[in-house]
């Protein structure tokens, strides 16, 4: 009886943060894709050939590119659902991070790659070539609700655009 009415509560958070029909739509998407295992998943496509306005974020945190090395120097990692391993075989594949740093701790993050990057379970996406891929998103709980995670997405966006390419395409499991 307890369990079901922590997962109650659980779906009521969701419901007054999403609404009831993508709460519930979401919990039948999981329990579908386990029992015929496969996942089903949202895709968004963003052409970059638009500016957007920046996004106000709070003036103590740094947006900005990040290099795995100055990633891997950083605190907090584990906070952020980051492995050390997950950053070094990122920058073996070429992949780039945006960062949100509270001084020398990190408090947000977003991947990109070019041409597409890995998912789970050793899938890779592949996107066209004039595309980048955005994936592995997170902000630590403590600063989520300042709109962090769409400013390094937009980043992210300026720096692709800038470079030449024409969309980002990335997506969220349903679930």
């Amino acid at each position: 009886m307890r369990r079901f009415r922590e997962r109650l509560s659980r779906l009521r958070i969701d419901a007054r943060r999403w609404g009831w029909l993508p709460a519930i739509t979401s919990r039948i998407a999981a329990r579908l894709g386990q029992f015929i295992g496969v996942s089903v998943v949202k895709v968004r496509e963003r052409r970059l050939d638009t500016d957007v306005s920046p996004l106000d974020v709070p003036g103590s945190l740094d947006l900005r590119e990040i290099s795995a090395e100055e990633l891997l120097s950083l605190q907090g990692l584990a906070e952020v659902e980051l492995t050390a391993e997950f950053v070094r075989d990122s920058a073996k594949r070429g992949e780039r991070v945006f960062a949100a740093l509270h001084g020398d701790r990190i408090v947000g993050y977003t991947f990109c790659a070019a041409g597409g990057g890995p998912h789970i379970d050793g899938i890779r996406v592949i996107t066209r070539p004039d595309s980048i891929y955005a994936f592995k998103s997170f902000v630590h709980a403590d600063y989520r609700g300042k709109r962090i995670s769409p400013a390094l997405i937009l980043l992210a966006d300026e720096t692709a655009r800038d470079e030449g390419y024409l969309s980002r395409i990335g997506f969220i499991a349903v679930s």
